[in-house]
């Protein structure tokens, strides 16, 4: 019995072969759309899976969290933990296995040539353990390095090993001279480990008894114990928190503390939203696919149901003819999988490339992006569930239809009609589809753009930047910083090529969210009301050099220096919060403990790109604060690229101290799209979406129009035997064809409406209704129909009336 049905289902085999030679046009269509559709979902599916489901892919990571405490009505979006509640966290916990810290640290790389800036970090000899990431070479942290008094010792990134030594792992062992100690390099820690994300360098984490509990610089990561869950968890550390809180009021009433898997912890508050928007765009698009090949088999079923029938009538039954068919479409979906995990492949490699190395450093998982198991199960998945949809219904159809009716051919009310309309019902829904993908991807777009153009509320192009920090004795008083500063925006300025010179503390959406309170002079708020806004301290010029508007009273200028009254400027927000319908300037205002007197009001710019709101923001001379920490900002001249003013500015600052280096020094617009990277990632995924449906949906429409004139051949031979012109053939199909496209685009218009509706509420301001970009949308898809219909089109106008009706 077997051996019969195994010779039953190769015979089909070879029939279904034989049957895909006589249709090589249907053959290669579906081939592409498999292999485009299913490759490029399953592609965007894996850069989507790595980096939004899976981005710390360590082992046993399902078993690791990150916490920290938070005060959210200080306006914090990202806490920090005491060492004080850290321990106490690490001796109350039970259902913890390990419990580890880290800080944000930096560090300067002596060598011979000159310093170097370092992106590093502190962490306690078990971190790594506790993420279980073990060194690439060498050994990791342990207790012995971070006792007060031994020898300095530090991991380094692969990144650093590649770049200071060859081979890299000869790393390992050498001494480096950093912030003026002889530190020997243990180890090694893998890209895919790094925690801080994108870090270089890591020194052991000291934790001091003693250290002031209102200094919250750590953040903590947490294995689980096997059996423990992230709930009993999170509840045991939120018990100890309140208690710690209940100790000391005075710094800790308003803290709490949150706890979440890794995966999330490492992430910006927009990726949830967006992997659901992107998961959501991934099935439209295979959505997409699967609308294209029923089309394409409901096509072909109405060509060949004459032949169905007459299989059915000579003794084919409906299992016999739906297998065959199936295995038929197997065939063709099996050879497209293949194809498709070769265009999976490549859509990550055009992912991965299209996405700068500066800005993928720092992107949680980004070095785990690429073809895995996970990917080839989706492949597989897809390819063969798209094959047994829509391998069997045609042929049931035809088999089950009445022989002489599907012998007669088609007409009005016959089978072949009854297809057509699913034929023109599937087209109807690619186009809706298609429209909305279109939509999502270029709101994306457009909002990345705005993220780093004018809409800003400044104007980054043509800005180089770099970062400054004074540390050490020599540095200590704040008058030695303002000195210092002074003197290199002097030296700045003279260089060829610059504009204008000048610094902040910390650049407008850069991603900082610290704040101080403030306190409007005569308010009376509620003290769990009370204002707080993020300070920015700024040299003369600043406002100038970002070409940030100040909308009332004056700048910083040179003469607010520490003989003067302390001033400040505060943006529209804070202006309009602290003193709502009043004049700011000339008020007073208490920034932490110093009182200041507003001299301006500065046009609101956004903190964090992907913040809802406007935070509170105060500006305050450098003169009179002294900070240490400084974000150098030239602007280089019309017309020149900025990049040329970096070699000037390295050389002016070690003429000053050879042991301050430049930090990250590169044009304001990188250093923005690298504060975006979770945005262009994801513009990228749902644009490529777009595209590919809009391409797909062109191709569907194209095999559909084709077919549809190849049907009605002996039509058009008759319209043209009795006068009709080829113009009138070339206009009916061209009717036709955008017939079921404006019916798709009155569907698919509300179906666009509502994902950019739910993209603007959840997408914090970053995508925006636009007018002219969804009309671009449309005429990207009128562009798409035309190119659709002009091959059949063309073809069916010249047609010869007389070979048409003798064939027939």
């Amino acid at each position: 019995m077997m051996t019969l049905w195994l010779d039953q289902v190769l015979e089909d085999v070879r029939y279904a072969l034989r049957s895909l030679r006589r249709a090589p046009l249907f053959v290669l269509t579906v081939l592409t759309i498999v292999a485009l559709g299913t490759g490029v979902s399953a592609g965007l599916f894996g850069v989507v899976h790595h980096l939004l489901v899976q981005p710390f892919p360590v082992p046993g990571h399902e078993r690791v969290a990150l916490f920290t405490d938070r005060a959210a009505n200080r306006g914090e979006v990202r806490g920090g933990t005491s060492v004080a509640r850290f321990l106490a966290y690490r001796r109350g916990s039970t259902q913890l296995e390990r419990l580890e810290a880290y800080t944000y640290d930096d560090a300067v790389l002596e060598g011979r040539d000159g310093s170097e800036w370092l992106i590093a970090a502190r962490a306690t000899p078990g971190l790594f353990g506790a993420m279980g990431v073990r060194p690439r070479a060498g050994r990791d942290l342990n207790a012995a390095d971070a006792v007060d008094g031994a020898p300095a010792v530090a991991l380094v990134s692969e990144r650093f090993a590649r770049a200071h030594a060859e081979p890299a792992g000869a790393i390992v062992g050498r001494t480096l001279r950093v912030d003026g100690t002889p530190t020997l390099v243990v180890g090694i820690v893998p890209t895919v480990g790094e925690l801080p994300v994108g870090t270089d360098f890591w020194r052991p984490l000291t934790l001091p008894a003693d250290a002031p509990r209102d200094d919250r610089p750590l953040l903590g990561v947490a294995r689980l114990r096997a059996g423990a869950t992230m709930a009993a968890a999170r509840a045991e550390l939120q018990a100890i928190a309140r208690d710690e809180s209940a100790k000391y009021p005075a710094t800790e009433s308003d803290v709490k503390l949150e706890l979440q898997p890794i995966a999330a912890g490492i992430q910006d508050p927009i990726s949830p939203t967006f992997e659901r928007i992107s998961s959501a765009a991934v099935l439209l698009m295979l959505l997409v696919v699967a609308a294209n090949l029923a089309g394409l088999q409901l096509a072909r079923g109405a060509v060949r149901r004459r032949e169905w029938a007459l299989r059915a009538a000579i003794g084919g039954t409906p299992a016999r003819l739906s297998r065959q068919s199936m295995i038929e479409s197997l065939i063709l979906t099996g050879v497209g999988g293949v194809i498709a995990w070769w265009v999976a492949g490549a859509t990550i490699g055009a992912v991965l490339a299209s996405v700068p190395p500066t800005v993928t450093r720092f992107i949680p998982g980004w070095s785990a992006v690429g073809v895995d198991g996970t990917l080839l199960a989706a492949v597989v998945g897809v390819a063969l569930a798209t094959g047994v949809a829509f391998g069997w219904a045609p042929a049931l159809a035809a088999a089950r239809a009445p022989a002489a009716l599907a012998l007669r051919g088609a007409g009005p009310g016959t089978l072949g009609a009854v297809h057509a309309r699913s034929r023109s019902g599937l087209v109807i829904a690619e186009v809706a589809l298609s429209l909305a993908l279109l939509v999502g991807g270029v709101l994306m777009l457009d909002g990345f753009r705005r993220m780093q153009g004018t809409s800003l509320g400044f104007e980054p192009k043509g800005v180089l930047t770099f970062q400054v920090n004074l540390r050490g004795p020599a540095y200590a008083d704040p008058s030695t910083r303002v000195a210092y500063h002074e003197r290199l925006l002097e030296r700045l300025s003279a260089q060829p090529g610059v504009e204008g010179a000048a610094m902040m503390s910390r650049l407008p959406s850069s991603g900082n969210a610290s704040t101080l309170p403030v306190e409007p002079e005569g308010a009376q708020r509620p003290a769990d009301q009370g204002l707080r806004a993020t300070p920015r301290i700024v040299t003369p010029r600043a406002f100038d050099v970002l070409r940030l508007p100040v909308v009332h009273g004056r700048a910083v200028t040179t003469s607010d220096d520490g003989s003067a009254p302390d001033v400040a400027l505060v943006n529209e927000s804070l202006a309009a919060r602290a003193w709502p319908g009043l004049d700011p300037v000339g008020r007073r205002l208490t920034v932490g403990t110093r009182a200041v007197t507003v001299v301006g009001v500065v046009k609101d710019v956004k903190r964090n790109w992907y913040e809802r709101d406007i935070a509170s923001m105060v500006y305050l001379p450098d003169a009179q604060w002294g900070a240490a920490s400084m974000q150098v900002l030239l602007r280089a001249q019309a017309g020149r690229d900025p990049s040329l003013l970096a070699a000037p500015a390295r050389r002016a600052l070690a003429a000053l101290d050879p042991l301050v280096p430049a930090q990250r020094v590169i044009p304001l617009e990188d250093y923005l799209a690298e504060a975006t990277s979770g945005l262009h990632v994801g513009a990228t995924v749902m644009s490529w979406l777009g595209v590919f449906a809009l391409l797909l949906a062109g191709l569907g429409l194209h095999a559909l129009i084709a077919y549809h004139v190849a049907q009605r051949a002996p039509e058009f031979g008759v319209r043209m035997a009795l006068g009709a012109q080829r113009g009138d053939i070339l206009a009916l199909v061209f009717r036709e064809g955008w017939r079921l496209v404006l019916v798709g685009l009155a569907i698919g218009v509300p179906i666009a409406a509502g994902l950019g509706a739910v993209m603007t509420a959840t997408l914090f301001g970053v995508v925006r209704p636009d007018l002219v970009a969804l009309a671009g949308v449309l005429l990207m898809l009128a562009a798409a129909v035309v190119v659709a219909l002009a091959a059949p089109a063309w073809h069916a106008s010249r047609m010869d009336p007389v070979q048409v009706l003798r064939r027939d």
